[in-house]
């Protein structure tokens, strides 16, 4: 599944289709239903287990939080633990700006989704359930802006979500800001 293609120009047939009408195309297969059911499970218990830096079996919000804070930061440095263990206090104040901070709220935000039990604690059956479902919505949400039903989310097709969700200004400032730096 693409998500973006540089120059690919929609097929006759895709413009030619109302989006008010849409239809999906027979390459629009959903790429979940296709994926060994032994390869997804593999690939969900890897991810986990990058999260579960501890081994200790279950998530909490500080495995997540450590994790983002290392893909935000992309050099495996840590600076928001300290925040999230004094009993996860909610004080803006003490939070950090960037993706430091929304680390340590998405993390919340992930346990409190996930934990069934409401023990504070992620388990792999919890994170399953939640990756699967997740997974599905995003496939929904991809259909949805793919337009032209081609497997493929076209320039104009993101820019008309962008713009339908109110975020088309919002993102074109942040890719003007990063071309700046």
């Amino acid at each position: 599944m693409k998500l973006f293609c540089e120059a690919s120009a929609p097929t006759s047939a895709a413009r030619s289709r109302s989006p008010k009408h849409k239809t999906l195309d027979h390459r629009a297969v959903n790429p979940l239903a296709s994926e060994n059911p032994i390869s997804r499970g593999a690939r969900i218990r890897a991810l986990f287990d990058s999260l579960d830096d501890d081994k200790t079996g279950y998530l909490e919000a500080g495995n997540i939080t450590r994790r983002f804070d290392e893909l935000a930061l992309g050099n495996g440095t840590c600076a928001s633990t300290t925040l999230i263990g004094d009993g996860g206090k909610d004080d803006a104040s003490e939070r950090p700006e960037g993706p430091l901070g929304s680390s340590i709220m998405y993390a919340r935000e992930l346990v409190k989704e996930c934990d069934k039990t409401k023990d504070g604690r992620i388990t792999f059956a919890e994170f399953d359930q939640f990756i699967k479902q997740k997974e599905l919505e995003l496939w929904h949400l991809f259909q949805q802006i793919d337009r032209g039903g081609d497997n493929v989310i076209q320039p104009s097709e993101l820019k008309g979500a962008l713009r339908a969700a109110g975020m088309f200004r919002f993102v074109f400032f942040i890719v003007l800001k990063l071309q700046d730096s």
